[in-house]
């Protein structure tokens, strides 16, 4: 549950769900969320850019300024990232929905207010979400909105509108959903609206604006933006409740939607008048999310996998890390706040190909071996948390209790070898295997063979040299394993 609806979790943060059944700690995480206030706003959010007319160096001030603000809220998103959950998650869900780029306007300011958005609706009202996104100017920039006038409407967010943000080309049953025409007029009725970059605002000139009538989705009238958005919902709301309720099912349980679950979802969307809540909450405490066969079911896109790592192993963030979270990432396909096209991400098995799986490899042996702050301090603090060091049977329940917190699957499901210990090593005669891990399934027994690789089990002791490196050893091996990759 907390690597499907965020980033995962250190061993200390799950202590608050334990005891809890699966639908109690979904609705636990979807409250917090609910109550969650989200990214602090950086000082920088409203310093506006020189006047046109201002000097060369005025404006090479600002933009040095401006990249620097872009890095630090890159940091930041990161941070939110290991230290959120949910709210967080579904932040970089609806990135992927509500597709912009850095590129398309280069201000860090309008990228700030652009991911704020994101975040406050997350859990909104999915139609204030739309008629919100609509206006930013991100997005009027990235769709070429702020061009779109009556003498030259410009139809590209009138076409995503409805494609991509609502309600998709057709329907379940294959019924057509709207027609080239009424991409037209709706960019027609959409037209006026553009960008002031000098006080970073938008604006509406009524004089570049189409007072004209159009026909659309069977409405005919003088309509204007505010209106597109409440005819678009008041006639296809099946329609979008359907289309969003699916990819919400896609990116949270299962690539292949279970149509009836998403009927039953798209109910509550539109009887609850669209508000995204009830949806993620009925969702999140479905049974098919509980579902211990759908475990491992889905890839992990490169964030969730390197900030669950630095989440699931406790390593503390600091400056270096919050952007090597970020750029990391990138690396794998998945840079934030620069995603490859209007679609986004295409995700799921594209995440992995022959290029991005040994990276994936390259950044877990990072993270683990060269990373500053996983230190021999950290990896016992991590271990701790895990088990009972005075425990007879320590360093086998430890090697267990790694192995689960980690891998996103169950162990029996899991491949893991002895990595060439068939035996358990050292004087086994004077020294037996406490009767309990003799007892155990011989997947289990696997585990502690791997984590040992020939140590002598009862010389371990947490606070010994070897210590930190057979754990980190193993960890290595754990994050190396296929299923590792999933979710």
């Amino acid at each position: 549950m907390l690597r499907r609806a965020g980033f995962g979790a250190a061993p200390d943060a799950i202590a608050p769900l334990v005891g809890l059944t699966g639908v109690e700690a979904a609705s636990r995480l979807v409250d917090e969320a609910v109550a969650s206030t989200g990214m602090e706003e950086p000082d920088w959010a409203n310093t506006q850019p020189p006047h046109q007319y201002a000097s060369e160096a005025a404006f090479e001030e600002f933009f040095s300024l401006n990249e620097a603000w872009w890095l630090e809220l890159a940091g930041n998103i990161t941070e939110s990232q290991v230290q959120g959950g949910l709210l967080e998650r579904l932040t970089v869900f609806w990135h992927d929905h509500f597709v912009t780029s850095f590129d398309s306007y280069f201000i860090s300011a309008f990228a700030w207010r652009y991911w704020k958005t994101l975040e406050t609706h997350a859990l909104g009202n999915f139609r204030d979400f739309v008629r919100t996104m609509g206006l930013q100017p991100a997005m009027l920039y990235y769709l070429d909105g702020y061009l779109n006038e009556k003498a030259a409407p410009n139809e590209n967010y009138a076409r995503e509108l409805l494609e991509l943000f609502t309600m998709g080309p057709r329907d379940s049953a294959g019924n057509v959903n709207y027609t080239e025409e009424d991409i037209a007029q709706i960019a027609r009725a959409l037209t006026g609206w553009t960008v002031d970059w000098h006080r970073l605002d938008v604006y509406f000139n009524r004089f570049l604006h189409d007072t004209g009538e159009k026909t659309f989705l069977g409405r005919t009238g003088e309509f204007d933006y505010d209106q597109v958005v409440d005819i678009v919902f008041e006639t296809r709301g099946p329609q979008i409740a359907e289309f969003i309720c699916a990819k919400l099912y896609r990116e949270f349980v299962h690539e292949v939607p279970d149509p009836g679950v998403i009927a039953e979802l798209a109910d509550t969307m539109v009887q609850s008048d669209f508000e995204l809540e009830p949806v993620i909450r009925q969702l999140l405490t479905s049974s098919q999310l509980q579902d211990e066969a759908l475990r491992g079911a889905q890839i992990k896109m490169p964030v969730q996998l390197m900030v669950g790592m630095v989440t699931e192993l406790g390593i503390p963030l600091d400056e270096d890390l919050r952007l090597g979270l970020y750029w990391g990432p990138a690396e794998l396909n998945q840079w934030i706040l620069f995603p490859p096209n209007v679609a986004g991400w295409p995700g799921y098995r594209d995440w992995i190909n022959t290029n991005t799986l040994p990276l994936r490899w390259d950044f877990g042996g990072w993270f683990i071996y060269h990373n500053q702050e996983m230190t021999d301090d950290a990896v016992r603090a991590f271990a701790t948390a895990l088990h009972d060091p005075n425990d007879a049977a320590a360093p086998f329940k430890l090697a267990v209790a790694i192995a689960e917190h980690v891998m996103p699957v169950p162990l029996e499901q899991a491949h893991i070898t002895d990595g060439g210990n068939p035996q358990f090593a050292g004087d086994l005669v004077n020294n037996p295997i406490p009767q309990e891990v003799l007892d155990w399934p011989e997947y289990r027994q696997v585990v502690a063979r791997r984590f040992l690789t020939g140590f002598p089990w009862y010389e371990w002791v947490l606070q010994r040299q070897e210590a930190p490196q057979l754990i980190r050893y193993f960890l290595y091996n754990l994050v190396r394993q296929p299923e590792y990759q999933l979710t």
